[in-house]
């Protein structure tokens, strides 16, 4: 059971930006990570029985498309998951934005018992306030990236001192390892405020280290 569990997770690992795509066959993965500062899965590879071939899977960009704006809606028509948004699968909230759509939308039909005006609006407008939050987050991680390209909207401000000290902070610190996760997974980023951390972030900029 371990050879498929932890090669899925090699493939998902196995991965490039701004089209430094990863190899597409096993030789050139296990060389991939070769040239990782840590060669565990690369040694792991070579030692373990390969049941499959290598699948790759191509992510262009972050969608999202304004149906909240739409003008002469008709009555009971809604756009709810991949319609609305999709994301690159490694920040792992397409899933997430999906569900609530579809909570929203339980929501909404509960509530309106029946009366149909201005129902799909309503619908509409609670995706959007989901929505808003998970492609900004995709959008500012993409920023990261000097390569990175953005249609029809402006590269968001970026605080990279910020993001420098969450990311060393990270590694080492429990709370803001699991903090900045379930601010993801919850799309809430308002850990980041607490006095702590706060506390954390300073004196990590202060110290002059870097990731």
């Amino acid at each position: 059971l371990m050879a498929p569990l932890v090669f899925g997770v090699v493939l998902d690992l196995a991965g490039g930006v701004i089209r430094a795509y990863p190899p597409a066959d096993l030789a050139g993965v296990t060389n991939q990570f070769e040239r990782y500062p840590s060669r565990l899965i690369a040694q792991y590879l070579k030692q373990a029985e390969v049941l499959g071939d290598v699948e790759t899977f191509r992510m262009i960009g972050n969608n999202r498309r304004y149906w909240e704006r739409l003008d002469n809606r008709p009555e009971g028509l809604v756009f709810v998951g991949d319609a609305v948004s999709y994301f690159n699968p490694m920040y792992g909230q397409g899933m997430t934005t999906a569900a609530l759509g579809a909570t929203v939308l339980r929501d909404v039909v509960q509530a309106a018992d029946g009366e149909i005006e201005g129902f799909a609006a309503t619908v509409q407008n609670g995706i959007a306030r989901w929505v808003e939050i998970a492609f900004n987050n995709a959008v500012r991680m993409d920023s990261m990236y000097e390569g990175c390209e953005f249609i029809n909207i402006e590269r968001p401000q970026r605080y990279p001192e910020v993001e420098q000290a969450l990311t060393g902070l990270a590694t080492e610190d429990p709370e803001i390892a699991i903090e900045m996760r379930r601010a993801i997974l919850n799309m809430d980023g308002s850990f980041v405020q607490r006095e702590s951390v706060q506390r954390k972030i300073k004196d990590w900029i202060e110290s002059g280290r870097t990731v």
